[in-house]
């Protein structure tokens, strides 16, 4: 099985990191299926041949991505992720953004035809994995999940990372590049995101509360969009904030203690 398959690291997850390092790095690979791995996470031994077991039983693989749950380590605790998967009919952007989910690319496998079609955008340096799947999205790709966990995606918050830097320009350009490929409530959330990177914090309001300063005025942008009807309005907010304490749920009694070191060498298989 593992000949079919071109399996790649992809290093340079800071601010250094070309878009189309990614490809360049997987298309050198011999192979007809692609799998692609963050330079500092891991695979569980089973991941393959769980994936291409279902990719197998589709009936035009070219057009299939498969995703996977994994788990997300941070502080010595891992949490399973996503919280829900992609329901049948569901736009990708309500599942992404409204409901907050997750389809991280180290847990994607699919046909080289498939990544060949959707390469990642020139113009992103952040954000091309979702403007990806969007593009999949659109040309009628099929996304299927696979609920075994694949591996461990290695969380680092620290502020010199691209992937955590909250830069308004390439949020507003991402913006700009999918705003027809979703739906209308992911538009009004990502405009309330923007417009809220913009709004300065009162400067007697301590720092704990910054956050759900910012939700207030969202939820007030959700409420005065006039992209959307009432009811849409009413259903956006409940939504999204009943998505929000769901991941937060998972997050406190969802956890369980990371494997050490040693028993990730033993039990992990990082192919390179």
């Amino acid at each position: 099985m593992l000949s079919r398959i071109g399996a790649c690291e992809w290093s340079g997850t800071r601010r250094t990191r070309e878009c189309l390092q990614r490809e360049t790095r997987a298309y050198s690979r011999p192979g007809e299926i692609l799998a692609f791995l963050d330079s500092d996470d891991y695979w569980f031994p089973n991941k393959l041949e769980n994936q291409v077991a279902l990719h197998e039983r589709e009936p035009d693989r070219d057009n299939v991505l498969i995703y996977s749950s994994y788990y997300c380590e941070q502080n010595g605790k891992w949490t399973l992720a996503p919280h829900d998967f992609l329901r049948k009919g569901e736009a990708l952007s309500e599942y992404l953004f409204v409901r907050q989910g997750d389809n991280h690319v180290s847990n994607w496998l699919g046909n080289r035809t498939l990544f060949e079609k959707f390469l990642s955008s020139t113009e992103l340096r952040r954000h091309q994995d979702w403007d990806m799947l969007l593009r999949m999205e659109s040309g009628g790709v099929r996304f299927v999940h696979c609920a075994t966990p694949a591996g461990v995606r290695m969380v680092d918050l620290k502020s010199d990372r691209l992937s955590t830097a909250p830069v308004r320009e390439m949020r507003s350009l991402f913006l700009w590049r999918n705003t027809g490929r979703m739906t209308a409530r992911s538009v009004v959330l990502w405009e309330a995101l923007l417009l809220g990177m913009d709004r300065k914090m009162p400067p007697y309001l301590p720092r704990r509360f910054y956050f759900f300063h910012r939700q207030l005025h969202q939820i007030g942008y959700y409420l005065r969009s006039p992209c959307l009807t009432w009811g849409e309005r009413a259903d956006l907010v409940w939504d999204n904030i009943t998505a929000r304490v769901r991941v937060k749920i998972s997050k406190c009694f969802g956890q369980r203690p990371a494997l050490p070191p040693k028993a990730q060498d033993d039990g992990l298989k990082n192919y390179e």
